[in-house]
């Protein structure tokens, strides 16, 4: 465990929370599938950063690249996606969206870095902890009035996954389907695949869904 490997640990958490961020805050504004695509188009800044870097990448790599931007641009250009409820989603919405893709691109480069640095395990189990807290850190200062930390409150609650209501939900529903596939798996997927293929599986998500 070197000191670079330590505070790739500490810092990767933070960037995976800009990128929830930006998830959210799509949904909120945007089509489901705009939020999407706009959040997870980081295997564009990955090639790019690598150029930076003077990494050239693979032939097939750019080939996929292109094929990710060509399905891209028809899902922003579908007519029949819009919102149920009307909402036109503002420019910023969009740039915010693509700015935590822009850092959700060193969170999948760190990771490439940690999963051939440490065991699978310790380094998705430290990252869940950091996050945890740092997510616990964001809605105290949102909503300090509100926030409980030792408490099982549902809404409010640092511990509410442990409800009554939710428990099931959270660790039988959406923590194997959302918590592994959607992010443990691709994490885990870095052992075996460069982060711009990883990267551009996310998009299958939103082609699927539209």
């Amino acid at each position: 465990m070197t000191w670079k490997n330590i505070i790739l640990l500490i810092v990767t958490p933070a960037l995976q929370t800009v990128f929830f961020f930006g998830l959210i805050f799509g949904a909120a504004n945007l089509i489901q599938s705009h939020a999407y695509v706009c959040n997870t188009m980081f295997c564009i800044f990955i090639v790019l950063i690598g150029y930076c870097r003077c990494l050239k990448p693979y032939k097939w790599e750019i080939v996929g690249l292109v094929i990710t931007v060509g399905g891209v641009a028809c899902m922003f250009a579908d007519p029949d996606a819009v919102r149920t409820d009307g909402k036109q989603g503002e420019f910023y919405v969009y740039a915010v969206c693509i700015f935590c893709a822009f850092v959700a691109s060193f969170w999948m480069l760190c990771n490439d870095e940690l999963i051939h640095a440490m065991p699978l395990f310790f380094n998705l189990f430290v990252q869940t902890l950091i996050g945890e807290v740092f997510i616990v850190i964001i809605i105290y200062c949102i909503s300090h009035d509100e926030f409980k930390f030792f408490s099982l409150d549902k809404n409010w609650g640092a511990f509410g996954m442990f409800h009554s209501d939710e428990v099931v939900t959270a660790f039988f529903v959406y923590g194997p389907s959302a918590g592994f596939f959607g992010v443990a798996g691709y994490v885990c997927a870095l052992k075996f695949f460069s982060p711009v293929v990883v990267s551009a599986a996310f998009l299958f998500e939103p082609a699927i869904s539209q």
